[in-house]
Order: C-alpha cells, then sequence, then structure tokens
C-alpha cells in the first residue's frame, strides 16, 4: 500500500505490532479498528511496565502494520480495559493523529516540506489541458479519434517564510475493450527553507484552505496530507476525525465566486495578502468558514447572532473610525471629568466608564448599515432597502442579546432570520474579497447568478421574489393524433 492509497478507511481491521518508544523489546499484538468514524488499537496485553493508574497520555505508540508500513500513534489517552466475563481483557488505545511511513517517538516531528489535496481544487483551477478530435477517414465510413492533454502549468506564490506551489498530474486510464480516458489531480505544495514542526506547516496549509472556501463560497476541506522530512523521508499524516472528509466529491459543483482565472494574473499578490491579514481578521474568517458548512440542524438564534457578530468584528478590526477624532473625545472626558470635585468618589469611577474605548465609535446599527450599503449595488438590492434591513438586524441582535420585551414587535421573523443569514454570509464575501483587492468585474453577476442569495433577496422583499418554472402536459391524446411528420409519437407539451 503506497501513502497516496492510505485513509482511516483502509486501515481499518490492520493487524500489527506495537511499542512504546522507550522499550522497543516488549511487542505487543494489536489490530486497528474504526468505530464511530475513528480509528482505535485494539490488543489483549498492555505494554510491559505501563503503570495506567499513574499516566494519563502516552506521546507516542510505535508500529509496524502487516501491509508493510511503519505507523506512529501520537496523543494515545489512558487505555481503557474491558473484562469479557468468560474471555479475554481488551485494552483499547485511542489517539489523536496517525502518522504512517515512519516511526517517531514524539510529535516533535521536522518537515521541509508538505503536500496538500483539496477538495475540490481541480475544478476551482479549471483549466483543463486535453483536446479531443474527431476524423473521418477517406471513404467516410469510419472515424478516427485522436485526445491529447499535456500538463497543467504551476502556479507558485512566495509568502514570508515559505512557498505555496499549485501541482497538477493527469493520469491516463485505459479499460480494455471499453473505454479510456485522462483524469487529472491537483494539489498545494508548501515548502520551507528550513525545517518547521509538522504541525506548524499544517496551520498554513489550513489557512490555504480557508482562502479556497472564500473563493468557492462553500466550506473546503483537505482531503490528504503528505510530508517530506528532515531526513528526506516521506510520510502521511491523518487526523483521526476527518473520516466524513474523505466521503466528500473531490470535484464538487461549486459557485464559485473568486474563480482562479479571475486572480491568475495577481495571484501572489491576492494569497499574500489574504496571509499577512490572516492573523487580524482570524475571528471573522472562522465566523465566513462556520456559515460555509452545511449543516444537519440549524440553532437559528445562533447562526444569526454569530453572522452578525462576524460583520460587527469586521469593521472594527478593519474599519476602524471613531465618531469624532480622539483629540477632541478625550478633551470631552476631560471636560466632564472637571465637574466632579477631586475628593468626590463618583470622579475615579466616571473618568473609567468615559475611557471606554465603544463610547467613541460607531455603534452596531451604524457598522452593520454601512457594510450593507457599500455592498448593496454588487448584491443588486437599493441602498434605502438595505439599511432598513440592517436596522432590523441590528434590533433582532439586541433582542436577542439583551431580551428586552420592548424590542420584539420589530424583530424579524424566524422566516426573516433565516433568508437574512444567507444575505449577510453574502455581505461577509464581498468585503472579504475588497481586503484581498480582488476586483471582480462581474462580481454582481455572479452573485446574481447564486441561487441562495438570489432566494433570499426575494424572500426578504428585497427584490421581486424568484416565480417556479410552472410546466403543464395536456391530456393525453390518442395514438394517431400524435404521430409525427417522422413517424414517431410524441406527447405534446406546454411550457
Amino acid at each position: 500500500m503506497s501513502l497516496d492509497q492510505v485513509t482511516l478507511k483502509t486501515l481499518d481491521s490492520v493487524i500489527g505490532l506495537w511499542w512504546l518508544p522507550e522499550n522497543e523489546n516488549n511487542k505487543i499484538h494489536g489490530v486497528l479498528e474504526l468505530k464511530e468514524s475513528r480509528l482505535r488499537l485494539r490488543a489483549t496485553q498492555m505494554f510491559e511496565g505501563l503503570q495506567t493508574i499513574e499516566r494519563e497520555m502516552i506521546p507516542a505508540v510505535q508500529g509496524f502494520i502487516a501491509t508493510g508500513l511503519k505507523i506512529t500513534l501520537l496523543d494515545c489517552k489512558k487505555p481503557k480495559q474491558i473484562i469479557n466475563m468468560p474471555g479475554m481483557i481488551e485494552v483499547i488505545f485511542e489517539f489523536s493523529t496517525i502518522i504512517v511511513g515512519k516511526n517517531y517517538s514524539s510529535d516533535r516531528i521536522q518537515v521541509k516540506s508538505l503536500r496538500c489535496r483539496f477538495n475540490g481544487l481541480e475544478k476551482w483551477l479549471g483549466d483543463m489541458p486535453v483536446d479531443a478530435y474527431k476524423y473521418k477517414c477517406k471513404d467516410d465510413q469510419e472515424y478516427e479519434f485522436y485526445a491529447h492533454a499535456r500538463e497543467p502549468e504551476k502556479y507558485s506564490c512566495s509568502i514570508d517564510d515559505f512557498t505555496a506551489v499549485i501541482e497538477s498530474k493527469i493520469i491516463l486510464s485505459v479499460n480494455e475493450h471499453v473505454e479510456a480516458g485522462f483524469k487529472r489531480t491537483a494539489s498545494v505544495s508548501f515548502c520551507f527553507p528550513d525545517s518547521v514542526n509538522v504541525f506548524d506547516a499544517i496551520k498554513q496549509a489550513c489557512k490555504y484552505r480557508d482562502f479556497l472556501t472564500l473563493c468557492m463560497g462553500n466550506h473546503n476541506h483537505i482531503l490528504s496530507i503528505q510530508a517530506v522530512d528532515e531526513e528526506e523521508d516521506n510520510i502521511a499524516v491523518l487526523y483521526n476525525d476527518e473520516i466524513k472528509s474523505l466521503d466528500l466529491p473531490t470535484n464538487p459543483a461549486y459557485n464559485c465566486l473568486i474563480s482562479f482565472s479571475d486572480i491568475k494574473d495577481s495571484y501572489q499578490d491576492c494569497v499574500q495578502t489574504w496571509y499577512q491579514k490572516y492573523e487580524e481578521i482570524r475571528p471573522i474568517i472562522a465566523y465566513f468558514v462556520d456559515a460555509c458548512q452545511k449543516k444537519n440542524n440549524i440553532d437559528l438564534p445562533m447562526e444569526f447572532l454569530k453572522m452578525v457578530q462576524a460583520l460587527e468584528s469586521y469593521s472594527r478590526r478593519m474599519r476602524k473610525t471613531t465618531l469624532i477624532p480622539p483629540e477632541e473625545h478625550q478633551e470631552r472626558i476631560s471636560r466632564i471629568v472637571n465637574h466632579f470635585d477631586e475628593k468626590d468618589d463618583d470622579r475615579e469611577w466616571i473618568a473609567d466608564v468615559l475611557k471606554t474605548p465603544i463610547l467613541n465609535e460607531p455603534s452596531c446599527s451604524k457598522r452593520i448599515t454601512a457594510l450593507f450599503k457599500e455592498t448593496a449595488e454588487e448584491l443588486g438590492i437599493s441602498k434605502s432597502k438595505a439599511a432598513s434591513l440592517a436596522y432590523k438586524i441590528v434590533a433582532t441582535r439586541n433582542y436577542y442579546t439583551h431580551f428586552n420585551e420592548s424590542l420584539l414587535p420589530g424583530i424579524l421573523s424566524e422566516h426573516d432570520i433565516f433568508y437574512s443569514i444567507a444575505l449577510m454570509k453574502n455581505v461577509l464575501k464581498v468585503v472579504l474579497c475588497r481586503e484581498l483587492s480582488v476586483e471582480l468585474p462581474d462580481m454582481k453577476e455572479k452573485l446574481g447568478n447564486n441561487s441562495e442569495l438570489a432566494l433570499a433577496l426575494g424572500e426578504l422583499g428585497l427584490t421581486p421574489p424568484l416565480k417556479p418554472c410552472s410546466v403543464t402536459i395536456a391530456d393525453k391524446a390518442k395514438p394517431d393524433e400524435m404521430e409525427n411528420s417522422n413517424g414517431g409519437t410524441e406527447p405534446e407539451t406546454n411550457h
């Protein structure tokens, strides 16, 4: 089994020999078992000398499995012992991360590079270089077919302390007597000038994943992680809670807001800006990524509050505005405080209250309204309607935050709360694009093709509501009435 083929599923029911790094001579037999979407190690022996009562965590367990691969299990929890009567004692080891390809004694693993596959990366790139032709032979009765594929371009961008390179492979697959075709797989390699801890390297890959989430408009996943360590050995890294993401289609039908072709010429600047601003707007990105995830159950008030918080946080972090200049505000504070006698106990208290930064900042209502107005054109709505909805959104936010009953008559219904979440998500998309200096001349058109946004705008009364296309089929005619000029039969259909 190659590292490319290793997943949590392929390791299920694989038997191996296992030992602790500090005691290689004491090996036990155990089988990896997939249970409730997580792998665990099940054995009938305990490691020699392991005091389970005193030791809460085992940094690493090393192993060699039947398929010929070396395995390291990191951050193993305190083993569980199950007594079967009659029968044998079972020992269960649970762990957070699996390193495939090499044995390590701890999580201090240094790597030179990382290669990751991302869900939908091939579709986002959208430049499959394949040409196919069909030619008539000389006798005009037979045809010849030609197909030509070439390796796609590499795209590289340099960040402060690493380089990210998009690479693609074209694979020719032939099923004899049945079919032949080309398949493309794309990945991003993160190359570091000096060795770094593997989990620090993965953090950089996760930031790139969030960049793809913004571009694609859907939550992106890392499908696989491979690395080259400082000794030039190849390894694969599997997180023990990612099994569900591996079941996702690798080429989903995303409705991309920012396709790669849009930023191809400015790719370096866009990605570099993303990494430079990532820490500053990290909370907002976390809100956005969470909003893009598909959820089976939605707590409407909670999702709503998170989206309002995301927009307000974005405004506070990236639009550092004040109601009046800071110098004037400080003078105002001094004037007010000087009205109190120096011996008055309230003087110090009022001075501390007035120093609160929020007193000289725009209110939540003003911030949300400003963001709605500045994105109204791209969303295809009027600024007045955008401002009106923003006011109701803030009133609803204040009600669910403070539960002031006087606000209840003016808040949004659950129906409008649901669709306002979709609208705010797209407002956040637009302002995040601007932070990357991504100027899309057709942004309004792309947003207009977003069915989720179009439905939300209609349901909120910001645009004419969408009307479903109606199709009616006439009563079935007699066979002789259905015959067409070619002798076939077709039912009459009215659209």
